[in-house]
């Protein structure tokens, strides 16, 4: 079992990563590659598609995340 409060801070810190790597990551990446003189347009438009299909996904993640820690911070059990 865990306690109600180290939960709640795993799921945090779990939120504070996906801001921390994926999404500053992602968009540094997105922003080097627009500027890449060795890449044609197609190669570009490809990377920042399915870059931009990773930043919806961690936007998804993120607020699930944030749900949970909602839920568990509401409820009335102590340990999970």
């Amino acid at each position: 079992m865990i306690t109600k409060e180290n939960l709640i801070d795993m799921l945090q810190k779990s939120f504070t990563n996906e801001d921390d790597f994926i999404l500053s990551y992602a968009k540094d990446l997105i922003k080097d590659v627009e500027q890449s003189p060795d890449l044609g347009d197609d190669q570009k438009e490809e990377i920042k598609r399915i870059f931009d299909s990773i930043l919806e996904d961690t936007a998804r993640h993120r607020q699930t995340i944030k749900e949970i820690i909602e839920e568990v911070e509401g409820s009335q059990k102590d340990e999970f």
